[in-house]
């Protein structure tokens, strides 16, 4: 009894054994394409241009602390946004104009980031878009390490749709950093799902970090390997964050054509992004596209950020712009006043030493003549 019992398992493990490389093949072969995808989309260096719309809603804390549980006795405090988005894929170079609804007309802002510098400009606008007046605008630069200006996760389809997909939780894209590969060997199937009646193949990356978090991914591979969901988890299971893409067929190739990112709080949601894309061009572009200029008498704060990439600032000065140049400037009881470097002083200092040497030379020739 006990031979025929050990030869049926052998018999069952060996029948097992090429159904469970069948299936690694399988999935080996659906990460594959899904690689091929990304790398198909990442090969194309052109510079692309999304224009949306959409809206911001929030729900406030119950308990009245930032970091208590989302209330939804009263719903979410909704805002409008619209923001146009600027990639040369190629260089690397973002460029984002945002533009937020408040209670007195929107907040806008305009910023470009060339890998090495951040440059900003915000400015308050009335219902009508005209400039608020009594309103002043803000003009910031930052430079040093840029690691900590992260781009955020609604804005994350415009580099899924270049093929720059996270491997980890760690990956984030910021000023430099707006292109890499997928490391294969922290992904694994995960089965599939069935998402607006299209068949999708869902991965799981590698947990790591704080609370071993990871992403579940559904792609279609159909669409050029097209990201449809992605949700961050953490090692309990629990949301903390949802980002679902619907894709349409452009002359650019699969692009998103909306999306809604949720943001988790204490397993409730928090807060949610809507956007919609309302057109996508390939624009001409130069270097000045990705460069903001000052305006005359224009007030600058610059920044130089830690090479910690922890976003400390180790010096920060304030300019203002005059004929092209950037003149170092202080604030003096609320007075912007010219200060005073030690270049300054260097003509006066000259006249005085020049004035002190001919002064000095007419009294020695004085006294020759009155002892002659």
């Amino acid at each position: 009894m006990r031979q025929r019992t050990t030869l049926l398992v052998a018999v069952l493990a060996g029948a097992c054994l090429p159904a469970c490389s069948h299936g690694q093949d399988g999935a080996d072969r659906q990460l594959s394409t899904a690689a091929a995808g990304w790398k198909k989309r990442r090969d194309v260096n052109r510079t692309l241009e999304y224009q949306l719309t959409g809206k911001w809603a929030v729900y406030p804390p119950s308990d009245g602390s930032p970091f208590g549980p989302p209330g939804k006795a009263k719903g979410p405090v909704v805002w409008r946004t619209d923001r146009t988005l600027l990639i040369d894929w190629e260089t690397g170079k973002y460029r984002r104009e945002t533009k937020n609804q408040t209670s007195e007309g929107f907040d806008a802002a305009d910023q470009v980031y060339n890998g090495k510098v951040i440059q900003g400009r915000g400015r308050e606008l009335l219902p009508s878009g005209e400039l608020k007046p009594g309103s002043e605008k803000r003009f910031g630069i930052g430079q040093g390490s840029l690691a900590h200006a992260a781009f955020p996760v609604e804005e994350w389809p415009v580099f899924l749709a270049g093929g720059v997909v996270p491997s980890k939780v760690s990956d984030e894209y910021y000023p430099g950093h707006t292109k890499f590969s997928p490391e294969l060997d922290l992904w694994r199937a995960s089965g599939f799902e069935r998402i607006e009646g299209r068949d999708c193949t869902v991965f799981r990356t590698y947990p790591t970090g704080h609370g071993k978090r990871s992403y579940e991914v559904a792609i279609d591979l159909q669409r050029d390997a097209a990201i449809v969901r992605m949700t961050g988890l953490t090692d309990q299971r629990a949301r903390f964050l949802n980002l679902s893409i619907r894709w349409k067929q452009s002359e650019f190739g699969w692009q998103p054509s909306s999306w809604r990112y949720e943001v988790f709080r204490q397993g409730a949601l928090a807060s949610y992004y809507e956007f919609t894309v309302t057109a996508i061009r390939s624009p001409p572009v130069s270097s000045q596209a990705f460069e903001l200029v000052p305006d005359e008498h224009e007030v600058i704060v610059k920044n130089t950020y830690s090479e910690r990439g922890d976003g400390t600032v180790e010096k920060e000065e304030l300019f203002q712009e005059e004929h092209g140049s950037l003149v170092p400037v202080e604030v003096v009881h609320g007075e912007i006043r010219r200060k005073r470097t030690w270049w300054a002083y260097v003509p006066p200092g000259l006249g005085l030493v020049l004035a002190c040497g001919l002064a000095v030379r007419f009294h020695s020739r004085r006294r020759f003549k009155v002892a002659g």
